[in-house]
C-alpha cells in the first residue's frame, strides 16, 4: 500500500482539478511570467 501511495505522488499529473487561475499565479509569482510552461515542465504544480 505504501509503495501504490508513494507511486501516485511521484507520477501525478495534472488531472485538470487545478484551477488554471492558480497555476497562472504560481507562475508569475515564482519566475515573473505568465508562461506557465515552466510550472507544468517542473511540476511545481504538486505543490499547490
Amino acid at each position: 500500500m505504501l509503495v501504490l501511495a508513494w507511486l501516485r505522488l511521484r507520477f501525478h499529473a495534472p488531472s485538470g482539478d487545478e484551477p488554471h487561475y492558480l497555476i497562472i499565479s504560481q507562475s508569475i509569482e515564482k519566475y515573473s511570467s505568465l508562461d506557465e510552461q515552466r510550472i507544468y515542465d517542473n511540476r511545481d504544480y504538486s505543490a499547490i
